[in-house]
């Protein structure tokens, strides 16, 4: 099923860049492997002559890079998950589903759940939609073209994701509030985010980038009656994958070999520059799990917990470590 609901029409930066990746390089690659994520996956280390640009634009050009990078992205999904028992729960949400590669993948997996995606680009609903048809997923999938710190979400989830969305959404209060009103008791709720490490927020309304300081998520995390549960942190991983001595060239490269892609050039450096800004330690990349507050603690207890955990992250090799031993949800944090 998909429900087509327009946002009010206004110029929205995120929905234009979504819509030209749709366009230009998903469109063209269907239903690849290489082309089912758009999200930066972590690489331990820097590997040398590897091309993020070209894995992503290019994968049938670059087969061993996309099979890589694939394999690192469905590692951190595989994590990233692992505070959830889907074997346990029936509703889920992705707050920015893409072309609902998560959602399909999940519900092909486990075959009682019922999902439901939120996405603001009309070409990834049109995208999405027609993947849940040919999957002949529409009794328990649904798309909506709808914004998710603006719209309702129809029904309320045991499970809520998102990942690499909510630093793309200035209403984070719109966000937060809409999840905690369609959380279950209990309920999980997990992101891969990206914060400002400075102090203080860095907003770039142009960018559609808003990665507000971890004193602002804690607090916001509390007001919103949300306990902050296990923290690990990815920024060395993510800066990793995004490193490209010979980003320009490739660029250039790129451009000469497929000239429609000249429209995503600013997109493109956008992406180098997180790369730039994760290394020299100016914004910080982490999966985050978040539950519905204990009762009696209070929001500024709520807060300065919150606080505590996300200065005190797991590295990604001791999330890992421990998810193979089969430690519950890696929570220990708190």
């Amino acid at each position: 099923m998909t429900e087509k609901q327009p946002p009010e029409k206004v110029e929205d930066p995120v929905a234009n860049a979504y819509d030209l990746t749709s366009t230009l390089y998903f469109g063209h690659l269907k239903e690849s492997l290489a082309a089912q994520y758009l999200t930066f996956p972590p690489f331990p280390e820097p590997v040398e002559g590897f091309s993020w640009l070209l894995a992503f634009t290019e994968p049938h050009r670059h087969p061993e890079e996309a099979e890589l990078m694939l394999k690192k992205q469905a590692e951190m999904r595989k994590l990233l998950f692992s505070a959830v028992d889907f074997e346990a729960i029936e509703q889920i949400l992705d707050i920015g589903c893409g072309h609902g590669s998560d959602l399909l993948q999940l519900s092909q997996r486990f075959d009682h759940l019922s999902c439901d995606g939120y996405t603001v680009s009309p070409r990834q609903y049109d995208l999405c939609a027609k993947r849940i048809v040919n999957s002949g997923l529409e009794r328990r999938v649904r798309v909506f073209l709808r914004d998710s710190a603006m719209d309702p979400f129809p029904q309320t989830y045991d499970f809520m994701f998102g990942i690499e969305v909510a630093h793309h959404i200035e209403n984070k209060l719109g966000l937060f509030s809409n999840m905690a009103g369609h959380l279950k008791d209990p309920g999980v709720i997990v992101l891969a985010d990206v914060l400002s490490n400075t102090g203080f927020d860095l907003l770039q309304p142009d960018k559609g980038s808003f990665s507000i300081s971890k004193e602002s998520y804690a607090h916001l995390l509390g007001n919103s009656g949300f306990e902050l549960t296990a923290c690990t942190e990815l920024t060395k991983e993510i800066a990793n994958f995004l490193y490209d001595p010979n980003f320009e060239k490739n660029l250039a490269d790129l451009n000469q070999r497929t000239p429609e892609t000249r429209s995503l050039n600013e997109m493109h450096r956008d992406f180098n520059n997180v790369g730039t800004a994760l290394k020299r330690g100016f914004i910080c990349y982490l999966l985050l799990t978040i539950r519905k507050a204990r009762k009696g603690l209070r929001s500024g207890q709520l807060t300065d917990q919150n606080l505590a955990c996300l200065n005190n992250p797991l590295s990604y090799r001791e999330a890992l470590a421990l998810a193979e031993l089969g430690s519950p949800n890696h929570s220990t944090q708190t």
